[in-house]
């Protein structure tokens, strides 16, 4: 049996799972989505809106960019 082979199944359950706050990455990389709530790595993400004051939003998905573009205000954090 391989000792490596646990760790290796982990990465790729790591890396194939969309909520990325459960990969040991580096906080600066991650941006919750406005919409769901999922963790979104900046570097990879599919849809971003940068917003009047100059702030980028990072979404998972271009459904969550379009719920929040459909009504901006139910989506801000207060």
């Amino acid at each position: 049996m391989d000792p490596n082979d646990g760790k290796l199944d982990k990465e790729v359950q790591d890396a194939l799972d969309p909520n990325a706050n459960v990969r040991g990455d580096n906080p600066a990389n991650l941006a919750r989505d406005p919409v769901c709530g999922n963790m979104v790595d900046k570097r990879s993400a599919p849809d971003t809106l940068t917003t009047p004051d100059g702030a980028t939003l990072y979404f998972d998905s271009a459904d969550c960019k379009r719920l929040y573009e459909e009504n901006p205000d139910q989506y801000r954090t207060q």
